[in-house]
C-alpha cells in the first residue's frame, strides 16, 4: 500500500525542473547547433521541443563561465570576436550572446539564469592563457553585466538599440562553485546540420514530472519495497512521482490518502518493452508516457519493471 499524508510540508519551486545551455564546442555544439545561420534565428524545431519540455529556468554558463567575457557576446554581430572554447574544444562565434539567450528563454517560457565569470573559479590557467589573452572576470565586470541586463538607463545596452531592460532575476557566481549542483546528461538532441530536435529519455521523464506536479510537497508515509516515490498536491489532487528501481520485476501497490477518500485516479507511465530502446529524430516518442485510468478492476496497480510513472489521485474534501 502507498500511503500519502496530505499535510502540506512546503511550497515547490517553479524552477525545480530547470535546464542548462552551455557552448560545448566540438563535443556537442549545443549553442552553435541551435542557431539557424540561414534564417539568422533560433532553430524552430528546437524552440518547439524546449517549449514542450517546459523548463522553469535555463542556465547559461557552466564551465564556459570560467573564461566567458560577456561583452564579446553583445553589440553588432559583425563586431563580435570569435573565441576559443578552452574546455570543450573548437571555436565559438559568439553569435549567441546575452540578448539571444534571453530571447530564447522568453520564447520557450523559461526564466534566464546567467553564470558570471567568478575569477575563473580560481583556475589560474584562464587568468592569462598561453597566447596572452586574459579570460578571467572580476566583481566589477559581473556588476556591469547585471547593470547591462537590468538597469533601464544602462548606456551600453541602449547604445546598441536595446532600450528595454532584460530583467534577469537569477544569477550564479561561477560554475557550481558553492552549491555543488551536478548536471548528468543533455535533455535535447539537436541533429546537425538539419533535422528534428528531440528529447532524450531523461528529458521525457522530466517533462512528465514537470507537467504533472503539485504546488505543495507532501509525505509518503508508507510504500512497497522497490518503489521510490515523491508526492505533492494542488488542492484535492495528488501527484505521486514513482520509479520502480527494479529493472526486471514489477511491484504492485494500492493507494490511500490519510483522512481523504480517493474518488478517481489515473497513471501516466513510461514503460517501454525494452528499457534499452533508443530514440532519434525518426523515432522521438519511444519514451512517451501512456495514460491509463485507475479502476477497481486494476488495483492493486502493477508498476512495470524499470518504469517511471505519475499517479494522479483525486479526493473528495476531507481532513487534509
Amino acid at each position: 500500500m502507498v500511503v500519502v499524508d496530505p499535510k502540506p510540508l512546503f511550497e515547490i519551486s517553479p524552477y525545480l525542473y530547470m535546464q542548462f545551455m552551455e557552448p560545448l564546442g566540438t563535443t556537442d555544439g549545443s549553442v552553435e547547433a541551435a542557431w539557424d545561420y540561414e534564417a539568422d534565428d533560433w532553430r524552430e524545431d528546437l524552440i518547439d521541443v524546449v517549449r514542450d519540455l517546459g523548463p522553469g529556468a535555463i542556465r547559461f554558463g557552466g564551465l564556459f563561465s570560467r573564461y566567458y567575457r560577456w561583452r564579446e557576446g553583445v553589440g553588432p554581430v559583425e563586431k563580435r570576436p570569435p573565441m576559443r572554447n578552452y574546455v570543450w574544444g573548437g571555436v565559438e562565434t559568439n553569435r549567441v550572446g546575452t540578448g539571444e539567450f534571453v530571447d530564447f528563454c522568453r520564447r520557450v517560457g523559461a526564466e534566464p539564469l546567467c553564470c558570471v565569470n567568478f575569477l575563473s573559479d580560481g583556475r589560474r590557467q584562464y587568468w592569462k592563457t598561453p597566447g596572452g589573452a586574459v579570460r578571467t572576470g572580476d566583481a566589477a565586470e559581473a556588476a556591469d553585466w547585471v547593470s547591462y541586463c537590468n538597469d533601464p538607463d544602462n548606456r551600453e545596452r541602449r547604445a546598441i538599440g536595446e532600450t528595454a531592460p532584460y530583467n534577469i532575476k537569477l544569477w550564479q557566481l561561477g560554475n557550481e562553485t558553492f552549491c555543488g549542483t551536478r548536471w548528468t546528461t543533455n535533455a535535447v538532441m539537436i541533429p546537425v546540420p538539419r533535422g528534428r530536435s528531440y528529447l532524450m529519455p531523461v528529458a521525457s521523464v522530466m517533462r512528465l514530472f514537470a507537467q504533472h506536479n503539485g504546488r505543495q510537497g507532501v509525505a509518503v508515509s508508507d510504500c512497497p519495497s522497490g518503489l521510490d516515490i515523491a508526492a505533492s498536491r494542488t488542492g484535492n489532487r495528488f501527484f505521486l512521482h514513482a520509479v520502480n528501481l527494479n529493472y526486471s520485476q514489477p511491484v504492485q501497490a494500492a493507494f490511500s490518502i490519510i483522512g481523504m477518500p480517493v474518488t478517481q485516479g489515473r497513471v501516466l507511465e513510461i514503460a517501454p518493452g525494452n528499457l534499452r530502446e533508443y530514440v532519434n529524430q525518426d523515432r522521438p516518442d519511444t519514451f512517451a508516457p501512456r495514460e491509463k485510468p485507475i479502476t477497481a478492476s486494476n488495483l492493486p496497480w502493477r508498476f512495470s519493471g524499470g518504469s517511471v510513472s505519475v499517479v494522479e489521485l483525486e479526493s473528495s474534501q476531507g481532513i487534509g
